[in-house]
């Protein structure tokens, strides 16, 4: 889809045209490369994936776990994807989510809260960010939270004010697939993925929200919105674009950084390409569209390499 800025320059050049003495040529010009800007998408994160084992195709889509409308309107070939599918497989199952397990999942010990296990100088970092995302919010609201949930909340916040109501890109998918009577399915527990953070030390949560943080205020003082760049790449289908976004989140702590990629994203698309070709085997007859995070699908060791190795084929769409 075009951007704004391209049918703002349209729109300006029409007016300026108005008085040429070649106002019909200049008019179908313009039209035509609108109609061109409308033809030109993309290339989404969406690979065909196609195995010996199976007698059809299945999918592979990278998303964003962000709410935006922009995310939201999905490209013909994906709509194509989906609408082909006989199930939709998203990375948990939202029907299988128990709320009130997770909320003690996210919450600390009795006895302990957040502004006693932060340094003073984070804490008064988190509160004025909170301050900053509404003014009727503070860090209070977050002691009782687990530091990494402090840290998550900060990245997912801003589009839940912004946007609320709006479903995030995965849970949308999902919702719709039931509603066109779909199957759907994860491919991980919720509380795996819970485990993930608690396999942080208090030292390495605390890394975490602090390398959060300082990326917002530093995005703050150069006026751009970080979260924004990560669509606007993942909207453009650049690869490494995407993942140089997704760097800039991590903080100097190299050490800390290798071990979060390695249990949050390397050892996870290992077992997500197993659980994929595990299902596509037990289901030949059945067509599956997997969605999970976009960075799954990113670098040498992608859930795409991994499916390869295990004899499927994929063609990125």
């Amino acid at each position: 889809m075009p951007t704004i800025n391209s049918l703002v320059f349209v729109q300006r050049s029409v007016f300026l045209q108005l008085q040429s003495d070649y106002l019909i040529k200049l008019v179908w010009i313009t039209l035509l490369s609108v109609m061109l800007a409308f033809s030109v998408q993309a290339k989404p994160f969406l690979w065909k994936i196609e195995s010996a084992s199976s007698a059809k195709p299945s999918w592979v889509f990278g998303t964003i776990h962000v709410r935006s409308p922009q995310v939201n309107d999905l490209p013909p070939v994906v709509n194509r994807a989906i609408k082909n599918a006989d199930v939709l497989v998203t990375e948990i199952d939202f029907d299988a989510i128990d709320l009130a397990a997770t909320l003690q999942a996210t919450q600390l010990p009795a006895g302990q809260n957040l502004q006693k296990l932060l340094p003073t100088k984070l804490w008064r970092q988190l509160d004025s960010r909170m301050k900053k995302i509404s003014s009727l919010m503070s860090a209070n609201i977050l002691n009782q939270f687990k530091i990494w949930t402090a840290a998550v909340t900060l990245v997912t916040i801003g589009d839940e004010l912004k946007y609320p109501g709006l479903m995030a890109l995965d849970m949308k998918l999902a919702t719709d697939a039931k509603a066109a009577g779909k199957e759907t399915d994860g491919l991980e527990t919720f509380a795996e993925q819970l485990s993930i953070f608690d396999r942080l030390s208090t030292r390495e949560q605390i890394q975490m929200l602090k390398d959060t943080l300082d990326v917002l205020d530093q995005a703050e003082s150069k006026n751009i919105d970080p979260i924004a760049q990560i669509e606007t790449a993942w909207l453009s289908g650049d690869a490494t674009e995407l993942n140089r976004q997704m760097l800039l989140w991590q903080g100097d702590n190299q050490q800390f950084n290798k071990k979060f990629n390695r249990i949050a994203i390397e050892q996870r698309n290992q077992t997500m390409a197993e659980r994929i070709t595990q299902k596509m085997r037990q289901q030949p007859n059945k067509s599956f569209f997997f969605a999970v995070g976009a960075g799954h699908l990113i670098g040498d060791k992608s859930v795409q390499v991994h499916l390869q190795k295990m004899g499927n084929q994929l063609n990125r769409l």
